[in-house]
């Protein structure tokens, strides 16, 4: 990560498909789990871990990326 300011902590995700994408740019999963309200599926990463990938989901658009 080449930015002066780096953050530490976690991010998660709700979207299966950048979950996706994280995994296949060698991002690890932390912890997986279910929101008690939404019922929707998390998943746990590192921010420093996810950061070059989420710059690529954002800068190539890959918001609509399906495996």
């Amino acid at each position: 990560m080449n930015t002066e300011k780096q953050k530490s902590g976690t991010v998660y995700i709700y979207n299966v498909f950048q979950c996706n994408f994280y995994l296949s740019k060698d991002c690890k999963v932390l912890e997986t789990g279910v929101h008690p309200t939404t019922k929707k599926t998390w998943y746990k990463f590192g921010y420093e871990d996810t950061y070059d990938a989420y710059c690529e989901w954002v800068s190539k658009g890959k918001n609509k990326y399906v495996i």
